[in-house]
């Protein structure tokens, strides 16, 4: 009797076993179905992807229309030249309908804050014209993402706080940030920004994306504002830790320190802010928010040409084996649509 007990425990053991590799490969062939649609949907339309009832359970299709398994992510349509990229409600679309029509998906310039969806499909390089001629200037090419324009007037930021900022003195991972694309509240002054869109971070030229933007991809500042003088903000994060221990706010200053580059002085309002960040009570680091591109797309050369001077950066490395290597820098930024010259579409 021991034994049978034995065995019964064995091969009740032994099927919890089959069982859990049974539902372990129904799940990884469910997985891999829903990889597949989705992979056959961004091969015929970029920017889109499967349905989630085109692969419900992982293989079964529930979608009211079978053939309507493909749709473009929140926010974007599909668009075309062509007939068939005009689709009822303007995301949902049957793949093998629009394959070689020249459809692809495109979402607006701006979205809400808390509705944008983390990719690193659309880079976009830039750099000082004068040191890398191969690469579109930084300044130059402003206007083409930070622009009022492309934003909701009832979410737009007061005009003092609007234009490219250069983040003078700051760590070599983050260049600058656009404060025109924030999403404003006029009601309680606060601007959200999402690095992810609204900063411009250094990449290396042997490097695909740069880490700190993928680690930071997430996360979500808010400046709140003391009132409409736009002097003063209170900064936090969506990550509820940093506010517990960390100061971060945004003041406004007629001069900067004299610090690497030299002395900047204010001309109008919103020219300069001071950012220190303390942790419990310390003060670890600060730097300047410069504004070296207005709303108008006005670059002040001044500026500019400090900018130029700090941030041109070319990495000398001397590997174990081998002759020195020369690594150059540029600056890149993320769009949620790539731009029609930069992206193949699929024939």
């Amino acid at each position: 009797m021991a034994l049978f007990r034995s065995s019964l425990v064995i091969v009740a053991v032994l099927s919890a076993s089959a069982a859990r590799v049974q539902i372990k490969k129904t799940n990884q062939a469910g997985e891999t179905n829903q990889a597949e649609e989705a992979a056959n949907c961004e091969q015929k339309v970029p920017g889109s992807e499967a349905r989630s009832c085109a692969s419900r359970i992982g293989f079964i299709n529930t979608c009211s229309n079978k053939k309507v398994k493909c749709k473009c992510l929140l926010h974007a349509t599909l668009q075309g030249d062509d007939a068939a990229c005009k689709v009822e409600g303007d995301r949902k679309f049957d793949p093998d309908a629009v394959w070689g029509k020249g459809c692809r998906c495109v979402t607006p310039k701006w979205v809400p804050t808390d509705k944008k969806l983390v990719n690193f499909n659309c880079p976009v390089e830039s750099y000082f014209k004068t040191l890398r001629p191969e690469l579109d200037d930084f300044a130059a090419t402003a206007l083409s993402w930070c622009n009022s324009k492309d934003v909701p007037a009832d979410k737009l930021v007061p005009e003092a706080l609007r234009g490219l900022y250069w983040m003078k003195n700051g760590n070599p991972h983050d260049i600058a940030f656009c404060t025109t694309r924030s999403e404003w509240d006029a009601e309680t002054m606060t601007a959200k920004m999402s690095p992810w869109t609204d900063f411009v971070w250094r990449k290396r030229d042997d490097e695909e994306i740069p880490a700190t933007p993928k680690k930071l991809s997430n996360l979500v500042y808010s400046l709140k504002f003391k009132d409409m003088s736009m002097a003063y903000a209170n900064i936090t994060t969506n990550v509820g830790v940093v506010n517990l221990i960390a100061n971060l706010p945004l003041v406004e200053v007629q001069v900067t320190e004299d610090v690497a580059g030299g002395v900047i002085h204010s001309t109008k309002q919103g020219d300069i802010y001071e950012r220190p960040t303390s942790v419990f009570g310390k003060q670890i680091a600060k730097y300047y928010a410069v504004r070296v591109v207005d709303d108008a797309g006005n670059v002040n050369a001044e500026w500019y040409k400090q900018m130029t001077e700090n941030e041109h950066v070319v990495h000398e490395e001397d590997p174990w084996f081998g002759p020195a290597v020369t690594v150059k820098t540029s600056f890149v930024r993320y769009d949620q649509t790539c731009d029609d010259a930069k992206v193949e579409t699929r024939k």
